[in-house]
Parts: C-alpha cells; sequence; structure tokens
C-alpha cells in the first residue's frame, strides 16, 4: 500500500514545471502511517523537506504536488494539512484488494528484493558468560532475531551471530572464583581475590556433586592435614625442596652435584625475555621467557632471574646472577597472582641470605 501512495507522490513531484524545486532532489518521500485516523491513512512531509532548496512556501508546495496527483481508484481523498503535511484517505476497496493480495500470498506477503545480492552480519545478545542470563538480554535476542528476520524479508543474505565470549582474562577470572568457593565448601578458609566474583550465582557451580545430583564433601580429602603431606596422586608429585633443586641446575650454569644438566646456551635462550608487553591474562607485563616469567619479589623484580608462579601458590625461580633458587609449594589454591604474598616475601627473604653470603 505504501508503495502505491510513493509512486503516486514521485510521479507528482516529475510533473512539477521545471526549475520548481530549486536544486532540492528527494528519492524517499517516506510515506508513513497516520498516527491519528482524522489525518487519513498515511501521510508525508515531503513538500516540508523540499520548501527550502525550492525556496517556497511549504503549504503552498504541498497544494502543488495534491494538484498533480495521478487519477486512481485506491485513494478516496487528499488533503494538506498543517505546516504542509499531505494526508491520503484510501477507499474500501483499496483495503479490501490488499487483504486478497495477503491471502493469496500468504507467507510470502510483503517481501521484497531491495537487499538482493547484499549480505549482512546482525550480531545480538553476546551475553557476558562470566554472570547470569536477565531479562534484558531475552529481550535484545528478540529485537536482534527481528531485525534479521526483517533484512531477510527483503532479500539480504544474514549471517547471525552470537558471540559466546568464553576466553581470555575474565573467564580465567571466573574459574579460580569458581575454585575458591567450591574449596570454601570443603571447609577451607582462603582469601578471595578483589577481582574475583563475589556474586552468588557462583556457590551453586562451585558446589561439588555426585552422579545423583546430591551435595559430595570428603571429609579425608578436605582436612587441612591431608593437604599438607606429600601425597603426590592428590596434592601434587613434587615438595619444595625438590622444585628449587630442579631450578638450582639453571642457577648454577646447568650443572647440580657435579652432573651437568643443561649447556650456559640452553640457559642463555631459557632466560632471554621475548615480550614486555602486559599479559592479557595477569594484567601487568610479566617480561616472558620461553615458558618463563619475571622472577618478583616484595622488594622487586630480579634483573636475571625466571621462573613461574602457580595459581595455587606453588612456585620457583632462579637467579643466576646470585646463584640462587626459590621455591614453595602449597595445595590450599591460596592464590598468586590473586594476593597470595608469601612466595614475594620469601623471595625477598632468600636475595637477602645470598648478598649476605
Amino acid at each position: 500500500m505504501k508503495n502505491r501512495i510513493e509512486k503516486l507522490v514521485n510521479d507528482a513531484l516529475a510533473a512539477l514545471p521545471p526549475g520548481t524545486l530549486g536544486d532540492g532532489e528527494l528519492r524517499d518521500p517516506a510515506i508513513e502511517r497516520s498516527r491519528d485516523s482524522a489525518h487519513g491513512d498515511f501521510a508525508t512531509g515531503v513538500a516540508m523537506r523540499l520548501a527550502k532548496a525550492a525556496r517556497t512556501n511549504p503549504r503552498k508546495l504541498a497544494e502543488k504536488i495534491v494538484a498533480l496527483i495521478p487519477a486512481n481508484d485506491f485513494v478516496a481523498k487528499t488533503e494538506v494539512a498543517g505546516p504542509g503535511f499531505i494526508n491520503f484517505f484510501m477507499t474500501p476497496a483499496a483495503w479490501q484488494a490488499e487483504m486478497s493480495r495477503v491471502l493469496a500470498e500468504g507467507a510470502g506477503y510483503g517481501r521484497g528484493g531491495g537487499g538482493a545480492g547484499s549480505k549482512a552480519i546482525v550480531e545480538f545478545v553476546s551475553a557476558n558468560p562470566t554472570g547470569p542470563l536477565h531479562v534484558g538480554h531475552g529481550r535484545h535476542a528478540a529485537f536482534g532475531a527481528t531485525v534479521a528476520n526483517l533484512l531477510e524479508a527483503d532479500g539480504w543474505q544474514v549471517h547471525r551471530e552470537y558471540y559466546v565470549n568464553d576466553a581470555g582474562r575474565q573467564m580465567d577470572i571466573l574459574a579460580a572464583s569458581v575454585w575458591l568457593r567450591y574449596l570454601e565448601l570443603l571447609g577451607e578458609t582462603l582469601p578471595f581475590p578483589a577481582n574475583g566474583y563475589r556474586g552468588e550465582y557462583v556457590r551453586p557451580v562451585a558446589a561439588p556433586r555426585t552422579t545423583t545430583g546430591r551435595p559430595a564433601r570428603d571429609r579425608t580429602i578436605a582436612s587441612g592435614a591431608v593437604y599438607d603431606a606429600e601425597v603426590p596422586a592428590i596434592n601434587g608429585v613434587f615438595t619444595a625442596r625438590s622444585l628449587a633443586r630442579m631450578y638450582a641446575a639453571i642457577s648454577l650454569g646447568g650443572t647440580l652435584d657435579g652432573v651437568k644438566f643443561l649447556s650456559p646456551e640452553t640457559i642463555t635462550r631459557a632466560g632471554t625475555v621475548r615480550t614486555r608487553a602486559r599479559d592479557i591474562v595477569i594484567g601487568w607485563p610479566m617480561r616472558w621467557r620461553l615458558g618463563y616469567h619475571m622472577a618478583a619479589t616484595t622488594r622487586g623484580v630480579r634483573p636475571r632471574g625466571f621462573g613461574h608462579f602457580g595459581l595455587g601458590g606453588s612456585g620457583a625461580w632462579a637467579d643466576p646472577d646470585l646463584g640462587l633458587s626459590v621455591a614453595m609449594t602449597c595445595n590450599r589454591m591460596a592464590g598468586t597472582p590473586f594476593g597470595d604474598q608469601r612466595l614475594l616475601r620469601v623471595g625477598a627473604a632468600a636475595v637477602k641470605g645470598a648478598r649476605s653470603r
């Protein structure tokens, strides 16, 4: 229906005497449904949009356009209203003919080809996976799906995109938050990181479950005595002493107890900084080497020291300048780089002792 009225208006504009519109040009007369039936069924403000270029009163221009609208059998009346609106009153026969079209075309009614040959990507919802869904996500899902459907109805080739976004630093923090809540449920008292996810929705995710769906809690495994014991099948495969001895081979030029494990060239390559850029997970520059990062203490970073701090609190590093290796194991998931300062303090004390030898 709008398309038929749009053609009438375009025909009237084309019939205006040359120079009437000045240098004005309008490809779309913008036919809209009237908000008030007293103002007709459809309306256009085309005269007001062209009046400035035509250097004339918009109402007078609207009257000229109406006078040139071709005769037809679907518009009962056309009138000029207000400052220059053109209102169209449709005949009953026009509506009856349109309803016949609806019934005849069925699901194909209203589809067009304006977007034929064009492609569009519609990305919508993409809810943050680190938090629960809410009614706003549902609203955006309906809105985005509708936009995509409308484009397809006009002939566009549409690709719908929902970014899962389940990777990166925030997902790592969520994983750590769930693990810490899990340990809390097992009776552990642990410091919670300031940037962790503290919402109550994390607790049900962290709750341990059996195959029957009932909460599971093994008091034997949850006891502090078991965590502190050397039980490779449960809490690790190394002690702090064995870890420090491994790094000692690095800090002492590749040789330990008279046995050569590594060449000086290998140690040099392993200790060479590859990037000083900010780490996208940790959030600050880690001075990454080949699998190792900087050796940090509460008194600063060792210039040539390197090692690896684990999420659970265990970690070790070597300092070739001092011939020093430092290690600490922790089976409580307490947290470097999320707030556990013990390895940093142990490292500072070890450096102080090595310098005083």
